[in-house]
């Protein structure tokens, strides 16, 4: 840190009269001021280098056809560069925040696509996940087709695409937020490389094509933090129907809904932890019936089973979960009456049973 010389001759003090202290205070709130100026231009913070050319070399696989990226440019401060911002102190890149806004309202349709000429598209690269403070990723609603598993620059990754574990791929263990949904034309292999973001609590894939991938689970249920999990409309298959016990420590949120489930209602679904609030399956084609025994769902606010092949009665421990305030068991094959149990729900707001084989009386209560 350079100071800068204050030539003080320059500073006449005339006398003790008024009129001669006012130069002195001048002068000394000038070189006050000049003083601050030089810190505060000397302490200024700049993008780290190596996070700049982790940016870079993403960029390179992208195509930008509309230029949401056109301020990422070597001569300029990446902390400056849209979409992307910086620790104040550090200089280290934190988020990354550039989903594609469209006309189409945020709850459209996966099968409704609405215009994306302006959106990224290209190539989605993990070299992001070497960006070692990154806590914040979204770039939702983009356009991108398919996903780059190695390292772009050095090749330090594992070709993940066949389904190998990454030994050196990325680093940000801060990670805490990741959104690459309605990104409709994704094709990912597997999920492997999240499995390493041990600090991740929201994930959202939703729309983003998994066909092949049947060790989803396994690969979730490895980040001990995760509150959040959507996997809607992600073309799965295996939803380990026989497994007992899904090591969801902290999980609240579960969505999985407009899949290709084709089977039982798994039994680790009805043990997760009490603190799950939220289940969605509806929109597959899984086909048993619902549990005799009450389930481990004491918290349980939100669940949706509609547009399955559900079967047989309604039961009545659903009148024991006591912080239910939406139930759609909607079509589906339940039968028999409407068991009274529902009647005590005393924090329910929606409750929707259409098109279904039920019969008899509704319950007085």
């Amino acid at each position: 840190l350079y100071l800068p010389i204050i030539n003080t001759s320059s500073c006449v003090i005339m006398g003790a009269s008024p009129l001669g202290i006012k130069p002195l205070l001048l002068c000394l709130l000038l070189c006050a001021f000049t003083l601050n100026f030089v810190m505060c231009s000397s302490l200024k913070i700049h993008c780290n280098e190596k996070d700049m050319n982790t940016l870079l070399r993403f960029k390179k696989g992208v195509r930008d056809p509309s230029g949401m990226l056109s301020s990422w440019l070597p001569k300029l401060d990446c902390c400056r560069w849209t979409g992307v911002k910086c620790d104040n102190i550090t200089g280290r890149v934190t988020q990354l925040n550039l989903p594609c806004h469209t006309t189409q309202p945020e709850v459209v349709a996966y099968q409704e696509k609405d215009d994306k000429s302006h959106c990224l598209t290209g190539e989605f690269s993990l070299t992001l996940l070497e960006l070692e403070f990154l806590s914040y990723l979204d770039f939702s609603n983009n356009d991108f087709k398919s996903i780059q598993y190695s390292s772009m620059g050095n090749h330090k990754c594992d070709d993940l695409s066949r389904g190998n574990l990454p030994h050196l791929c990325g680093n940000s263990t801060n990670l805490h937020y990741l959104d690459l949904s309605h990104n409709y034309d994704l094709l990912v292999y597997n999920l492997h490389w999240v499995s390493r973001l041990s600090s991740l609590k929201y994930l959202n894939l939703g729309g983003v094509r998994l066909p092949k991938e049947i060790d989803w689970l396994q690969s979730v249920t490895m980040l001990p933090s995760l509150l959040e999990l959507t996997l809607e409309n992600c073309q799965l298959e295996n939803i380990y129907p026989f497994l007992q016990y899904a090591n969801f420590t902290s999980l609240q949120v579960l969505n999985l809904a407009g899949n290709d489930f084709v089977s039982e209602l798994p039994s680790w679904l009805f043990n997760l932890s009490c603190d799950i609030s939220y289940i969605d399956l509806s929109q597959n084609k899984i086909h048993s019936q619902l549990p005799k025994t009450l389930p481990n769902l004491r918290s349980i606010k939100s669940l949706f089973l509609s547009k399955n092949h559900l079967k047989g009665p309604i039961p009545n421990w659903l009148g024991q979960l006591e912080e239910l305030k939406e139930l759609d068991l909607s079509h589906n094959s339940f039968s028999g009456p409407i068991p009274e149990g529902l009647g005590n729900l005393s924090s329910l707001i929606n409750l929707i049973l259409e098109s279904n084989e039920l019969n008899g009386n509704l319950p007085d209560n």
